[in-house]
């Protein structure tokens, strides 16, 4: 058996807060797990909520510009996102490589920590994209829905 990496993937945590510890480790508080149920009707106001996009590509790829987008509820691809950031290839090539391993076996990682403080919570879809050339590579969602709302098949 053959194990598979697939070349370029991410995915997104969505949680209250998140903080540095010592030895290079991160704490996420209050995690969410696809949905996110409100305790107050909606809409209402969190007084923080943080998404954390993580993107991985072979370092043996081209290096390129990346950008993260994140859509709220009731947003589409051509809106204007609630956030945007490019990270410049000059910035994603400045990752070091691991001496004495084949470059084919070594991937680049980002991360990026994105809070809102205060986050307009709404019912509907938060999306997070990863945009690389014309690659869009959709690492995450999370339904906000209200306590009593029935949930679909479909929602998430």
């Amino acid at each position: 058996m053959n194990f598979v990496t697939p070349p370029r993937y991410g995915h997104a945590v969505f949680c209250d807060d998140v903080r540095e510890e010592a030895g290079n480790k991160l704490s996420y508080m209050g995690t969410y797990r696809g949905l996110l149920i409100s305790a107050t009707p909606l809409p209402s106001v969190l007084a923080k909520f943080v998404v954390i996009a993580n993107f991985s590509e072979p370092m043996a790829d081209p290096v390129m510009d990346l950008t993260v987008r994140i859509y709220g509820p009731g947003q589409e691809d051509d809106d204007v996102p609630l956030f945007e950031m490019t990270i410049p290839a000059a910035d994603s090539a400045k990752v070091g490589l691991v001496a004495d391993t084949p470059v084919e076996n070594q991937r680049r990682e980002l991360m990026v920590p994105v809070t809102f403080a205060p986050f307009p919570a709404a019912a509907g879809k938060i999306r997070v994209q990863v945009i690389r050339g014309d690659e869009i590579h959709r690492i995450g969602s999370l339904l906000i829905r209200e306590p009593d709302a029935p949930l679909s098949t479909n929602a998430i």
